[in-house]
């Protein structure tokens, strides 16, 4: 479990299962949050329009790819809080 909370009810759902060449991504609210400098958000589609069509390079790189397309957006505008993300893919077997 990731956070500060020693105890914490969350939900969960079925097991699911990947494909050959899906991906989870997994990005705290910081990337989503990030702001440009006219206070307009880096947003949750901006940031699946950065993540598609990215199964042939390594997850590391599709991770550093986001947070540098959150950071291009923002520009000057100093961030206030963290982008962080976890990725994982499913390679063919």
């Amino acid at each position: 479990m990731l956070g500060l909370f020693p105890v914490l009810d969350i939900a969960t759902s079925d097991p699911i299962q990947l494909q050959p060449g899906e991906m989870i991504f997994l990005p705290t609210d910081g990337i989503e949050e990030a702001r440009s400098t006219d206070g307009s958000l880096f947003g949750k589609e901006r940031m699946l329009s950065e993540l598609k069509g990215h199964q042939e390079i390594p997850v590391s790189t599709v991770i550093e790819q986001v947070f540098q397309s959150a950071q291009d957006f923002s520009g000057e505008h100093p961030q206030l809080d963290d982008m962080t993300a976890i990725a994982l893919r499913r390679n063919a077997l």
